[in-house]
């Protein structure tokens, strides 16, 4: 159970900026986050989890040319930092043996995915 403690904020608060009801939706929902097994993913997912990504990457570098990553924001920002980072923001003029990898985020436009 998540209890927020709001004592020393009390001159602050009249109720109006957040009123108790949506406080108490937040508090519910970020319970059900943490009874889910969200919130701990990173730090408790298992070899199973892992063995299936890397079967499926496996595949995807064996079955194309190229793999397209659409989103908005996070949708698409953390896997193109995580290329970024790990290998260059310059991964499709490099030689290598997997496919190329394209972001369309801010535009999907043909012009702009040309």
């Amino acid at each position: 159970m998540i209890k927020v403690d709001v004592e020393g904020a009390t001159g602050f608060l009249d109720g109006t900026a957040l009123p108790l009801k949506e406080s108490e939706k937040a508090l519910k929902e970020m319970e059900t986050l943490y009874e889910s097994g969200w919130v701990s993913l990173p730090a408790a997912y298992g070899k199973e989890l892992s063995s299936k990504i890397k079967e499926t990457a496996k595949k995807i570098g064996e079955q194309s040319e190229a793999l397209v990553v659409i989103g908005i924001g996070g949708s698409y920002l953390g896997a193109r930092a995580a290329i970024e980072y790990i290998i260059s923001p310059n991964y499709n003029a490099l030689p290598k043996s997997t496919p190329d990898i394209y972001f369309a985020g801010n535009n999907a436009s043909g012009e702009y995915l040309s």
